[in-house]
This record gives structure tokens, sequence and C-alpha cells, in this order.
């Protein structure tokens, strides 16, 4: 087995047949290792893999926000935007 490869796969019971089955032709796996779920599948299980991971060369960066300083005291930035305009750029840090 190829690292990487499907293992498992769960999917929902009403998939189309048809789906299901190109689904598997693509990802190479059999029938035998599909699980059908009644109801939305847990996708909480898969979030936690993040955590179990220890690749930082994987992950990104903890997100850091930036508020415009014009905006960092406004009581009520809506009024300070029909006061004057105010420049959102998420990509660039103005420190």
């Amino acid at each position: 087995m190829r690292k990487g490869d499907a293992v498992r796969l769960e999917i929902q019971s009403e998939i189309p047949r048809r789906l299901l089955d190109s689904l598997l032709r693509d990802i190479n796996l059999s029938i035998e290792n599909t699980f059908f779920i009644n109801g939305p599948i847990n996708l909480l299980r898969l979030m936690e893999v993040y955590d179990l991971i220890d690749r930082p060369d994987l992950k990104f960066d903890d997100f850091t926000p930036y508020t415009p300083p014009i905006l960092r005291n406004s009581q009520n930035i809506f009024e300070t935007l029909r006061q004057q305009d105010v420049f959102f750029a998420p990509s660039l840090r103005i420190l």
C-alpha cells in the first residue's frame, strides 16, 4: 500500500449507486471498506486529526487578527465608516 491510499470511506446511505461506484473506482477502494451512515457524517472526528499530526510544516501559522487603529476604540464602527474611509487590508501588517 502506498502512503496516502484510502483505507475507509464513510458516506451517507442515500448516495446514488452510480455515484458511489464512480467514487470507489476513483479512489481505488472496495465496497467492503465502505461504511454507510444514516444522517450527517461526523466531521468532528476529521477536525481532531489536525491535532494528532505533529507536522508544523503542513500547518498554517497562527492567525493574528488586525484591527486598523481608527477602529480599535470605536464604539460603533459603522459610524466611524460613515465619517471617513477606512482601508482594510488583511494581508498587510502595519504596526
